[in-house]
């Protein structure tokens, strides 16, 4: 795939200040149409800072949105450290925690297994 020619983007946060934007194509790629941001945050971040890079990612997708068709992918939470409770922590929908037809009003946001279900469970670098 080609720089822009992908249809999907991972975007990773690097410490907790810098974005860095790398092309990735899925199973779907070159379908044309809808583009994906999956952006990760570092294992160790808690909640807050989660929140905030999610606020960055839609901001950024919401930019794109201005010349292409960009859908924001949601990662899975994990195990936050600081978390004690009988709740299964691994891989938790965003759907737990927040409102997702509200997060969709300010840009269109699925979760990460919606996007596997949408383009397959490969993607290339």
């Amino acid at each position: 795939c080609t720089m822009w020619g992908s249809c999907a983007f991972v975007l990773v946060m690097q410490a907790t200040i810098g974005l860095l934007l790398a092309p990735t194509c899925s199973a779907g790629a070159g379908n044309g149409g809808t583009r994906y941001l999956l952006y990760s945050v570092n294992p160790g971040e808690g909640f807050n800072l989660r929140r905030d890079v999610h606020l960055r990612a839609a901001t950024l997708v919401r930019k794109l949105r201005e010349k292409e068709d960009w859908v924001l992918v949601l990662p899975p939470w994990p195990q936050l450290h600081h978390w004690k409770s009988d709740i299964k922590q691994h891989n938790v929908p965003w759907e737990k925690f927040f409102d997702l037809p509200s997060l969709n009003e300010y840009v269109p946001s699925i979760e990460f297994n919606e996007y596997l279900k949408r383009e397959g469970h490969v993607i290339n670098e």
